[in-house]
Formats: structure tokens, C-alpha cells, sequence
């Protein structure tokens, strides 16, 4: 009985000891307790960008080619259903058997693109991570991003404004980049522009026409769900496609 009671002391000493070695770390880990200031805003700010990447990496491309067969408008108020996407109306027709161009400048599309990301990654983001404990934050704690056009890309660059403090150390957030490298939006605006001016005039387009004067550089296919006229512009060798549709009156 005696050699029982000890076992069962010892294995009752060991479960004590073993808590306390997790409390312990558990303790550094969430706290930092023992370990050095800049070790542990290191740990809390790889979480965080961590985090970041995920939400550019998951979120960027997905809402360029939302952004692409919408009409560059990610939220159209005048629009035709296509193939699942609310493809915008960028001429509307008048009584004259033309239309008017609500074609958006191409740095106006940009910016709307912009806004419209920025809301997608800050809905994304894990905001638990900046409220832990061990550390102070500083920074208006939302995303922003830049988005450029450059040469048959769109490039996005994601800044975090956060910044981590613990006594006398702290650190950034870096920005994260994401490159759509197949996304040549500024060389098809000219064509969707060229397009949407035929038909704002003329009332009409001779897409074979205007496809033999660029050599065969651009494609236009053309679909007609009566009584609108869906555009989709491509470059030659590429999958990026931009889809726009002009308004007919039935």
C-alpha cells in the first residue's frame, strides 16, 4: 500500500510539474515573459503578416476578373446579366438609335478597383491579432492598397498600417505585392474606348474591321441577347478578357 501511495504521489508530482511547463510557455509565448522585446514583437508581427498574405493572395485575383467582366465596375447600377455577371452598360441608348458613352476613365476604373480591394482585405484580416497582449499597436489598423498599371500587368502593393510596440523596441507590418502578371487593361481601354465611340456616333461597330487595322492584335466577340450587345475584348495569346455591354431598346 505504501509503494502504491508513492507511485501515485509521483505521478500526481509530474502532472503538477508538466502544467506548470505548459502554463510556463504558454505564459512566454502569449506574454512574452523572459523574452526579449524585439524577439517577441518578431513572433506577434510574423503572425499578422502571415495573416496579410493569406488575404492579397486569396482575395487580389479573384476580384480583378470580377473587375474585368463587369465593365470595370465591381458594383454596376445598370447592367445586363451574362453568363452569371452583371456585365455594365457603358453606352446607354438615346432616342436616336445611338447611345452615350459611360465609359469611366481608365485612372477613375483604377481607383474604384482600389477602394473596392481595400474593403474585401480589411473584411479579410484576422483583427484579433492586433488586440493580444504583450504589446501596444499604433496606426489607423486598416489596409490600403495601390493598384498600377504595368505594361500587360496590374500590380497591387497591400500596406498595413500597424505598427507593434513593447518598451523601447517595435516594428512594421511590410507591404505585401501581388502581380496579375496577364492583365493587359492598358492596351484593351483604348480598343473599349474606340468601340463605345462608334457606337455613341455611328450607332454601330464593324468589329472584322476595326480587328484587320490592329493586325489581328485584338480580338472582339460579340454577343447580342436581344436587345442589348455584350462586348469581350482580348489580346491576342491571352485569358484576360474585359466585357462590356451597350444598352438596346426593345
Amino acid at each position: 500500500m505504501q509503494k502504491r501511495g508513492q507511485v501515485t504521489l509521483f505521478v500526481f508530482l509530474g502532472l503538477v510539474v508538466l502544467i506548470l511547463i505548459s502554463l510556463f510557455f504558454y505564459v512566454r509565448s502569449q506574454y512574452g515573459f523572459f523574452v526579449p522585446s524585439q524577439d517577441f514583437l518578431s513572433s506577434k508581427a510574423s503572425d499578422i503578416q502571415q495573416d496579410l498574405e493569406y488575404c492579397v493572395e486569396t482575395e487580389v485575383s479573384p476580384l480583378v476578373k470580377e473587375f474585368s467582366l463587369q465593365g470595370g465596375n465591381l458594383h454596376p447600377t445598370s447592367f445586363v446579366l451574362y453568363h452569371d455577371s452583371p456585365v455594365s452598360f457603358l453606352c446607354r441608348k438615346t432616342n436616336h438609335g445611338t447611345c452615350v458613352n459611360y465609359l469611366t476613365p481608365l485612372g477613375g476604373m483604377l481607383t474604384n478597383l482600389q477602394n473596392s480591394l481595400d474593403q474585401k482585405l480589411n473584411a479579410c484580416v484576422n483583427k484579433k491579432l492586433l488586440s493580444e497582449q504583450g504589446f501596444s499597436i499604433t496606426g489607423n489598423k486598416n489596409v490600403q492598397s495601390l493598384v498600377q498599371l504595368q505594361g500587360n500587368s496590374i500590380s497591387v502593393v497591400s500596406t498595413y498600417d500597424v505598427q507593434l510596440h513593447r518598451d523601447t523596441a517595435s516594428m512594421r507590418i511590410s507591404p505585401v505585392r501581388k502581380t496579375i502578371a496577364d492583365a493587359p487593361l492598358g492596351e484593351l481601354y483604348p480598343v473599349v474606348h474606340d468601340i463605345l465611340e462608334k457606337e455613341a456616333t455611328a450607332g454601330t461597330f464593324d468589329q472584322l474591321f476595326y480587328m484587320l487595322q490592329k493586325k489581328g492584335k485584338y480580338l472582339i466577340e460579340v454577343d447580342r441577347p436581344y436587345p442589348h450587345t455584350i462586348y469581350r475584348v482580348y489580346k491576342k495569346d491571352s485569358t484576360y478578357e474585359f466585357w462590356f455591354a451597350v444598352e438596346g431598346k426593345a
